[in-house]
């Protein structure tokens, strides 16, 4: 995370991201991310001048004045992106989310449990036992056995028990770029060699070479493209 000092080990293992870094990397406009992390304030001739609340509970809220937020915080952008793209309104998703915190008494519900919706409500998948399996609507904590739609799972690795995202991969896994809150201080990086992408990135532009930046890093050149093109097109801390 650039443009803040951070003076504890406490952020150390959790990833640190500004709020243009969590929109670069997610692929989610920086407007939504701000909105979904800090509110909005509104106004309309009906009802004056009120605040509509954050949907995120940012683990570190802001260091020296900047919001500051970590790798769970950024599963959970994706993950309401996620449910925004499969027609879940932001409405429904907020008012989840509310009902899902105080259920499992966890700031990040939306990621701790795989999440299914049929593009109205949402389930949470609760497993008793290996054969007992149901599924609970958030809102009306009910049991049912909706139309499900599994969610990003291309793109995330979870522990064993398919609780907790410990990776992201922002493009495709054969790609070769990861991002790991216990890797490289959480920033994208390449999955095998940990280089950092915005490393070999900064190298290319400065080499103007893909072949002798790969020698130089000891990675593959198609690796040195994919690194400089996601800095370029995605994050744009390279252009």
């Amino acid at each position: 995370m650039t443009g803040c000092k951070v003076p504890e080990y406490r952020y150390i293992g959790k990833g640190l991201y500004t709020l243009y870094e969590a929109a670069a990397f997610t692929e989610v406009s920086w407007a939504r991310v701000r909105h979904w992390v800090r509110g909005d304030l509104r106004t309309e001739l009906s009802k004056g001048r009120y605040r509509i609340p954050s949907i995120i509970k940012a683990d570190f809220g802001k260091i020296s004045g900047k919001w500051a937020l970590s790798f769970m915080d950024l599963m959970e952008i994706r993950m309401i992106f996620a449910l925004e793209g499969l027609g879940v309104s932001l409405h429904t998703i907020r008012n989840a989310h509310i009902a899902a915190i105080d259920l499992f008494k966890t700031k990040h519900p939306f990621i701790e449990r795989l999440l299914w919706t049929d593009g109205k409500g949402i389930w949470v998948r609760i497993a008793e036992n290996l054969f007992d399996v149901r599924f609970l609507e958030v809102i009306k904590r009910q049991y049912e056995l909706p139309k499900v739609t599994e969610m990003f799972l291309e793109k995330v690795d979870f522990e064993s028990d398919y609780t907790i995202p410990i990776r992201f991969w922002p493009l495709k896994r054969e790609k070769g770029i990861v991002i790991d809150p216990l890797r490289g201080f959480g920033q994208p990086i390449t999955a095998n060699e940990g280089v950092p992408t915005i490393a070999l990135a900064k190298a290319v532009k400065a080499e103007g070479s893909f072949e002798t930046v790969a020698k130089y890093f000891e990675v593959s050149e198609d690796l040195v493209k994919e690194s400089y093109f996601f800095e370029l097109n995605y994050t744009r801390r390279a252009a």
